[in-house]
């Protein structure tokens, strides 16, 4: 079961999954905004593995893997990165390339397929 999945059945699936912060959140200053979002991290990530279980997944997963996954799906629906860099909160293009840069390493794998493909023969030898 997909995450999505799982929080369609909760009693309000319009809300935050994850309904943490205070409702004045984006009033408060810096300091009690960063206050707040790590003083709730641990609790999110404990909600995420237990939603990872139910979903039997069984790699570890935290607030760090669903922050990569979002930035790389976005990535692969052809996102603009200046679009992915204002969503993650990045305060410049070049902190999001550096975030992205390792994302891409089934298409560079593709890549080297394709080459290979047309420096080796049918027979798997060299041409």
């Amino acid at each position: 079961m997909r995450l999505y999945e799982y929080h369609q059945n909760t009693p309000d699936p319009d809300g935050l999954v994850f309904p943490f912060l205070p409702d004045n959140f984006h009033k408060l200053d810096m300091t009690d905004q960063f206050g707040h979002i790590s003083s709730k991290t641990s609790v999110y990530n404990r909600y995420l593995t237990t939603l990872a279980t139910k979903a039997e997944i069984s790699k570890h997963i935290s607030s760090h893997t669903a922050r990569h996954t979002f930035a790389d799906l976005a990535r692969q629906g052809n996102a603009d990165l200046y679009g992915i860099s204002k969503t993650l909160g990045h305060s410049s293009l070049a902190v999001t390339e550096m975030y992205i840069k390792g994302f891409d390493q089934d298409s560079v794998d593709e890549v080297v397929k394709i080459v290979n493909a047309g420096i080796t023969g049918k027979n798997g030898k060299s041409i």
